[in-house]
Order: C-alpha cells, then structure tokens, then sequence
C-alpha cells in the first residue's frame, strides 16, 4: 500500500512511496541541453559560471542578480537551497571586497522563508553590518522577479589581507567586475 506522494508531477515522486529507496527512483524528463560555455583565456569562476552578475556596488552594499536554469531546481520543480546560499554567500562577500580587503566566508546561516517554484530571476541585496579590521558581518535579502522574499542570511567573513600582511604577505583583492560578469 502506497500514499500519494505530495507532487505527482516531480520525477522523484515516489520516494514517498513506502518500501521504496532512492536506488529503485526512476529519473524524471531530461533537462534542455544548455550551450556549452564559452572557452575562456582566464580563469571561470563559481559565480561566473553560475551566471551571476554585480548590478550595483558600494561601499558595503552590493546588489546582484542570477538568472535562473533549469538544472538549479531540486526534485519538487523549487530553486535548490544550496544555488540561494551560493549566491547571498558570493555578493554578501562582494560586500566586504568593497572595502579593499580579499575575504573568505567564515560562516553562514539561511533563512528559507518561501520556494521558487516559478521563479526565473533572483535578485540579491546584501549589507555589511559590522566591518571590522578581522571579521566582517552581512545580512543578505534574495528575492524573486516578483519581489517576493526567498531568503535572508547572516554571513561572516574573515579578513585575508589583513591576516596575511600580519605574516609579511599579500593577498589579492579581487576586481568584482573581473569576478562577476561574463
């Protein structure tokens, strides 16, 4: 005997069938092919490769925006959690590169507040709170096209050039523009 799995539609819907395992789901329709990327001279990175792009910067505050991609879904058709925390995690550590310093997360904490299930942009909008001379605190908004809320994060950041000019080196300091857009 089975239960109705709450989203018939999805291609893992019966994982909420009883004695059944992850190794007996059958996959779903095949995502649309995406053009491959671009070869580039440079390096690609994360956020690049994602498709984030920077749409406005100041000191402490930075604004983003990912247009969204079939493959970013998880099983039930919603934006996978793990594409909203890469993208509060990159622009709220864009925010802290604001002031000259090279940054990597120390931690991190999401909110999921509502699905993206018919979303097709995400915006982002993160502060820095505190900026101290070793950690740095940010509190990152990601919104959809229709201004709903999606997610809010608390983000730490550790101070690289400063820690590392402590030890008599540099760090670089990332271009965002460089970083960011395609």
């Amino acid at each position: 005997m089975s239960r109705q799995a709450p989203y018939p539609e999805s291609p893992y819907h019966r994982i909420y069938t009883k004695n059944r395992s992850f190794s007996q789901l059958r996959p779903g329709p095949a995502a649309p092919q995406e053009e491959p990327m671009p070869q580039e001279t440079g390096p690609v990175y994360f956020q690049q490769h994602l498709g984030m792009v920077l749409t406005h910067t100041e000191t402490g505050h930075v604004q983003g925006r990912l247009e969204l991609k079939p493959w970013m879904k998880n099983p039930i058709g919603s934006v996978h959690g793990g594409v909203l925390f890469s993208f509060a995690d990159t622009t709220s550590g864009a925010s802290v590169v604001t002031y000259g310093h090279s940054v990597t997360t120390v931690d991190g904490s999401i909110d999921y507040l509502a699905p993206a299930l018919t979303s097709t942009t995400l915006f982002s909008d993160a502060r820095v709170v505190k900026h101290g001379r070793t950690l740095s605190v940010v509190e990152c908004s990601i919104t959809d096209e229709t201004g709903k809320l999606l997610a809010r994060t608390h983000m730490t950041f550790y101070n690289l050039t400063e820690a590392m000019a402590r030890d008599g080196k540099t760090a670089p300091i990332p271009a965002l523009k460089e970083t960011m857009e395609g």
